[in-house]
């Protein structure tokens, strides 16, 4: 150990993971210079670390308990779904709260940022046998850390190969950049993405939103792209809330081929694969495009493309659900980045009614609004039962004037019911926004179905439903209004943007 560091880290063996496994994961305690506390970094060695004396390995820096059990890297990295990786994991500063962590990357009141750059990465590059640079080293962070390190990878664009954010919460450090003067410079994140997004380009990232801070994903996301950052791609993991591990362990795949291009050259092109992705009918194709000169390999199962033998040879129809992963191969044998989409293949939904005589959507209101303890009026909305305080036709999924100022009280529902009549088959993606829009489809008994509903933080979310063409029967509940909060339900168009309903696909 170089002297420099003898004083500085206290290491701790502890035992094996696996009996019978020769590697320990060591806990490092740290005398931090920059930070003046104690910190605490635990090292993970893979299988075989200690018997090839000659290999050398990239490192996965997990920031804020973004690391998963020592037996599960284990288990994972024998089936052979993990590279052969050190995994250092981090779990923020030793001096909580929500101020501590605004500032936890910054390089004045709590500079983690230095301590990060200084301290551990040059401890883990004396000590282990690591592909020291960028190339070797693989950033995540999750909720708070999450956007702490997208601003280290800003912040030092030399750094790090690529960044994993799970559910990062953005809007925190710009939330406190003034009472922390967030960096030395003086200027907050956006500013921050402003200036270095172009120094970062290349660099892969992973934003995998979950329940809490999607929609501050899909702010970001724009300003990355717009400062210059191409390699950006994005996963929406709402489902699971804020459930980091599980957004870990269902997106491995998506997260490995983002390691996998951190080695990787940026030029020529990753493949694009069409459509990028998500809910599809069966037999829909899928295309691959590259760069001319490229030969392009491809897996269904999420399996690392470059050592597989399937090659691209024109548009592949899915008939199930699968992981599709490619590659490309230079004529000199390079490979590019890789690209990996995940597809969900579903039967189209028969249609269920003919379109109705009248043009619009039928509207009730009802007295009351629905929450917890509420589920006898929730059932009543559904059946078109219970008492309306008002009845009448709306032209699309908003309230008339004339509705609003008939609902009597402080609080009320909205049933909007209808035929929306689908031109084609295929998949259509509907938006509902409000504080509590559910989106309902006729099932064979009769009634409905819920197959969407903001809740929460999450007042924004999508359904991707495959429709074959013809009438289906809908409904839509929106509770609230007495806020008069603005709710709306939306469809995306061919040119991919979202829009009311067009009046023709409406009836009842």
């Amino acid at each position: 150990m170089p002297p420099r560091y003898a004083l500085a880290f206290a290491v701790v063996a502890l035992a094996p993971a696996v009996a019978g496994a020769a590697d320990p994961v060591r806990v490092v305690k740290i005398e931090s210079k920059a930070l003046k506390t104690t910190e605490t970094v635990r090292v993970w060695t893979p299988p075989g670390y200690a018997a090839d004396k000659d290999r050398r390995y990239p490192v996965v820096y997990c920031c804020q308990n973004t690391g998963i059990p020592t037996r599960q890297l284990e288990t994972l990295y024998a089936a052979g779904h993990f590279p052969p990786a050190l995994f250092v994991n981090y779990e923020g500063p030793s001096q909580g709260g929500e101020h501590a962590a605004a500032a936890a990357w910054s390089d004045r009141r709590q500079p983690s940022g230095s301590f990060f750059r200084g301290e551990v990465i040059p401890w883990v590059d004396a000590n282990y046998r690591t592909v020291a640079g960028p190339k070797g080293r693989v950033l995540v962070g999750c909720s708070k850390a999450g956007g702490g390190v997208m601003h280290l990878a800003l912040k030092y664009p030399d750094l790090f190969g690529a960044v994993v954010s799970l559910d990062g919460w953005m809007t925190l450090y710009d939330k406190h950049t003034r009472d922390l003067d967030y960096t030395a410079d003086g200027d907050g994140y956006v500013q921050q993405i402003e200036k270095h997004g172009a120094a970062v380009r290349d660099t892969p990232v992973l934003l995998i939103e979950g329940g809490w801070f999607w929609r501050q994903g899909r702010d970001y996301l724009g300003r990355f792209r717009k400062a210059g950052m191409t390699d950006v791609e994005t996963i929406d993991a709402r489902d699971l809330d804020h459930g980091v591990g599980a957004m870990f362990e269902r997106h491995l795949p998506e997260i490995l081929t983002t390691f996998t291009n951190a080695a990787l050259p940026a030029t020529p092109d990753k493949p694009t694969i069409d459509p990028p992705g998500g809910v599809i009918v069966p037999g829909t194709k899928v295309t691959l495009t590259a760069p001319k000169g490229v030969k392009l390999l491809y897996t269904l199962d999420g399996s690392d493309p470059s050592k597989g033998k399937r090659a691209y040879a024109g548009p592949i129809a899915l008939d199930k659900s699968c992981l599709f992963r490619a590659v490309g191969v230079t004529g000199d044998g390079t490979f590019t980045r890789q690209s990996i989409a995940r597809f969900d293949v579903r039967p189209a939904r028969k249609p269920d009614a003919e379109p109705g005589a009248n043009a619009g959507l039928e509207l009730k209101l009802y007295a009351g609004s629905l929450g917890k303890g509420k589920d006898d009026l929730l059932k009543a909305i559904l059946g078109g039962k219970g008492e309306p305080v008002h009845a009448g036709e709306s032209a699309g999924f908003s309230l008339p004037e004339a509705a609003t100022k008939a609902a009597p009280g402080k609080e009320f529902t909205a049933r909007f019911a209808g035929v929306v009549t689908v031109p084609e088959t295929g998949v259509y993606q509907f938006q509902l926004t409000g504080s509590s829009v559910g989106l309902y489809l006729a099932d064979e008994k009769g009634g409905f179905v819920p197959v969407a509903q903001t809740r929460g933080q999450d007042k924004t979310v999508e359904a991707a439903l495959a429709l074959e063409k013809g009438g289906h029967r809908v409904l839509v509940v929106n509770s609230w209004p007495r806020s008069r909060e603005p709710f709306e339900v939306l469809l995306r168009g061919t040119e991919g943007t979202f829009a009311p309903l067009p009046a023709k696909m409406l009836s009842h």
